[in-house]
């Protein structure tokens, strides 16, 4: 079960939201994972509160254009360009990320708990996800 997993009524805090998101899990047992749509019709005001470093990854699908703003991974500024609408990001939350974005967001976040894609793929006969460097998720 992810009870404290980065996705719906936590990942709004984090992100100072003020309108409840709509969210559902999937799947079941350790294989679970969680869907949240993130909308803030007038970007933040504030860059996000710290979200608990944890074996997972934040996935965005950004349904419209999004440019400007500021993200942090592991304390250093990252370059974000520009996310049109259908783009992804991709974030590990091992690497303790903070985001500032001015403009309007309208996202679908998959909550992915690195111990389901290590699940997906021992039952699919894959190598395991071992780590992440960057925005880069490495399989060895």
């Amino acid at each position: 079960m992810i009870a404290t997993g980065a996705y719906g009524e936590r990942m709004a805090r984090y992100l100072h939201l003020t309108e409840p998101p709509i969210h559902a899990t999937l799947g079941f047992g350790r294989s679970e994972l969680a869907v949240t749509r993130l909308h803030a019709p007038n970007g933040f005001t504030d860059p996000t509160s710290p979200i608990p470093l944890e074996k997972a990854f934040s996935i965005h699908l950004h349904l419209r254009a999004n440019r400007g703003g500021r993200l942090w991974l592991s304390g250093k500024l990252v370059p974000t360009g520009k996310r049109p609408s259908g783009g992804v990001t991709i974030l590990d939350l091992e690497q303790d990320p903070i985001a500032f974005f001015p403009n309007p967001i309208d996202v679908v976040q998959f909550y992915i708990p690195r111990l389901a894609l290590d699940e997906f793929a021992y039952e699919n006969v894959l190598l395991p996800c071992i780590r992440s460097v960057g925005h880069i998720v490495r399989w060895t």
